[in-house]
């Protein structure tokens, strides 16, 4: 039975068609082979397109996405104009080699065009269901307006070469005036302006990936850095030297702030120009780079109004920075959340913080029993370092009191054993136990420099005998076991990143979340072997699972992950 009968019968069952009319669609199709099914339906008037994507994103596990919003042609023109027409498909969000596309329906003829595309131009596509109203509208965004009829079409011209005759009309303090602009409106994080070969790059930094936004003549290469260099005040001549400044303009009708950064010599200049979005550096649970899935498995965890979370880590690890993103998170929902800390080091706003000072009074032992008497909605606790903290952070669990801490460990099962190490029984532990979450950093491969390469074949091989245990559901979007070839970044090195290859940290993560049949065989544990095994047959996603997924998806290099992760590769 082909996916169109069995979407229809999906259909038929939501008591969206009659059983006849899904005989007689059926029959229609069978007759007219290759006729689309969501034509059908919409132009027949048997269901509505908004409605029709939502049964689609229901059917197929894919999310449905509304596309009203001007989509930018730079991004729209990804995707082929032919392939975007004979599949359906409307690419809507490019971010380096990350491609989100849109389908009205996701029949296997068009995946598989879809799919060889995609291997073709190295790129990785995750797929969304859009309506066939919303997919017309954008398609119509390809068709050039006002052109000469000798002119190529839209889809045989390159966007960057159509703009840039625009570009080259405007004087340059205009040029900058836009690219700021539109970097603010975007939220961009950064902006690199570079020579490329014979052309002037401009690239925008936006959720961790570089966007190129506007490819100029070469002349305009150094009238743009000379005046960005006036702006903020540096000298224009620069050889090999590392120098900053600062910028303040009028944008959009607001005062704002950029910071410069200029590096290497003139033919090789590249500017770095960053917004000034605040004081706070801290992440919050939206940049902490977990998975869909384990933001799933966090957010029900969170929702829970009893049990504890614990986040495991070694030193330096970043737990305090995550524990502090989920009370952030909570503190959106208007909860009561209290906190009690040996150091308070950042803001939290609209959260009560209590620092611990036992030569004053304020111990745990002091602080615990009178917060229970407000029942704040969520109790946080820094690390649990000796049996008395934690005596008392298990009395106030097992009242009830939702809890979040922190314990020493490089992984779930060692944060358990810590745990256990405090003089905490096991059946305490599976009785209060809401969510594990362990993580490490490693080192996130240089955006500047870094090279998509093809994985060697044997090494292929291990990463997906590695991922085999992993739900297909949560592999990257465009990657399955059938893959003939992956690809994943090599550090190469250059003057941002002091030839390492790496710049900045990246997190693992693994977590456990812990139902009624996981407590009840926790609680029969005796020996830490048991302990192992029991928590790698609920483990959806391990650390190094976790690492190889975000190697591929271009975060970081494969030798990063698996020097970090030996323990876990058994392979």
């Amino acid at each position: 039975m082909s996916s169109s009968e069995l979407f229809l019968n999906f259909l038929t069952q939501r008591n969206v068609l009659t059983s006849k009319r899904r005989d007689d669609l059926s029959s229609v199709i069978a007759k007219q082979q290759g006729s689309n099914i969501v034509e059908l339906l919409v132009r027949g008037g048997f269901v509505k397109s908004e409605d029709l994507a939502r049964y689609e994103a229901e059917f197929f596990n894919l999310e449905y996405s509304r596309l009203t919003n001007k989509i930018p042609d730079q991004i729209l023109s990804t995707l082929p104009f032919e392939l975007a027409r004979d599949c359906g498909a409307i690419c809507f969000s490019a971010m380096g080699r990350f491609l989100k596309v849109a389908l009205i329906y996701p029949d296997t003829e068009n995946m598989n065009k879809l799919r060889s595309w995609a291997r073709e131009k190295q790129f990785e596509i995750e797929y969304y269901i859009c309506s066939l109203g919303d997919y017309e509208h954008q398609l119509n965004s390809y068709l050039v307006k006002e052109e000469p009829a000798t002119s190529k079409p839209l889809e045989q011209k390159k966007v960057d070469d159509i703009q840039d005759k625009a570009w080259e009309k405007m004087p340059i303090d205009k040029v900058v005036a836009v690219v700021l602009r539109e970097a603010i409106n975007q939220k961009a994080t950064e902006i690199l302006i570079s020579k490329e070969k014979d052309r002037a790059l401009i690239r925008f930094r936006l959720k961790e990936n570089l966007i190129p936004v506007a490819n100029l003549p070469e002349d305009l290469f150094i009238p743009l850095i000379n005046y960005l260099k006036g702006l903020a005040h540096l000298p224009i001549a620069i050889k090999n030297n590392f120098v900053e400044g600062q910028i303040q303009l009028i944008v959009n009708d607001l005062p704002r702030e950029f910071d410069l950064k200029v590096l290497d010599s003139v033919n090789k200049e590249v500017l770095s120009i960053k917004p000034r979005v605040g004081e706070s550096t801290h992440l919050n649970f939206e940049q902490l780079g977990f998975s869909r899935h384990l933001q799933n498995m966090i957010e029900e965890s969170l929702a829970r109004k009893t049990g504890k979370i614990v986040v495991v880590g070694l030193d330096g690890a970043g737990k305090t920075t995550t524990l502090h993103s989920l009370v952030q998170k909570m503190s959106g929902l208007d909860n009561h959340i209290v906190t009690v800390e040996r150091n308070i080091e950042n803001n939290l706003p609209g959260v009560t913080r209590i620092q611990v000072k036992p030569e004053i009074g304020l111990s745990y032992e002091n602080i615990l029993p009178e917060i229970q008497r407000w029942q704040p909605d969520c109790l946080v606790l820094d690390e649990i370092d000796g049996a008395e903290s934690a005596s008392h952070i298990l009395h106030s669990a097992l009242s009830g009191m939702p809890i979040m801490t922190t314990v020493g460990g490089d992984s779930i099962v060692q944060g358990l054993k810590e745990l256990l190490k405090l003089d905490l029984e096991i059946f305490h532990l599976s009785s209060i136990l809401n969510l594990i979450l362990a993580q490490r950093l490693i080192r996130r491969v240089c955006s500047h420099c870094s090279e998509s390469l093809v994985v060697p074949n044997n090494m292929s091989k291990q990463v997906l005998n590695i991922l085999g245990g992993v739900p297909m559901e949560h592999w990257p979007r465009g990657l399955d076991s059938n893959s003939e070839t992956l690809y994943a970044p090599r550090a190469a090195g250059c003057s941002w990143c002091d030839h390492t290859g790496y710049n900045g940290k990246l997190a693992l993560h693994e977590g456990l979340l812990f139902d009624d049949r996981l407590k009840s065989e926790l609680a029969q544990v005796r020996r830490a072997s048991e302990l192992d095994n029991l928590v790698e047959r609920y483990l959806t996603i391990n650390m190094l699972q976790d690492g190889l997924i975000k190697a591929l998806r271009g975060l970081t290099t494969l030798d990063e992950v698996f020097s970090n992760c030996e323990k876990y590769n058994i392979i």
